[in-house]
């Protein structure tokens, strides 16, 4: 299998938001076409939970495509 992961902003202002989830979804999309069916995701805020919402919803579409997101894990002192 073929796994792409995301890393980026925790925050994305408000107004970039539309062209962030354009250029994600632009990326999965390719990402499909060039053989990748894993999207692995921490599930951080911002640009990560995106990714995460864009490849579940391609999920939907594309049952074999595999997708793990996780949580960071919490340490308490």
């Amino acid at each position: 299998m073929k796994a792409c992961c995301i890393t980026g902003p925790r925050a994305i202002p408000m107004e970039k938001i539309q062209y962030v989830r354009q250029a994600l979804r632009r990326e999965i999309e390719q990402a499909i076409a060039d053989g990748f069916t894993g999207f692995l995701s921490d599930m951080d805020k911002g640009t990560n939970s995106e990714f995460t919402m864009l490849a579940a919803e391609k999920k939907q579409e594309i049952p074999g495509l595999f997708l793990e997101a996780t949580r960071k894990a919490i340490r308490h002192k």
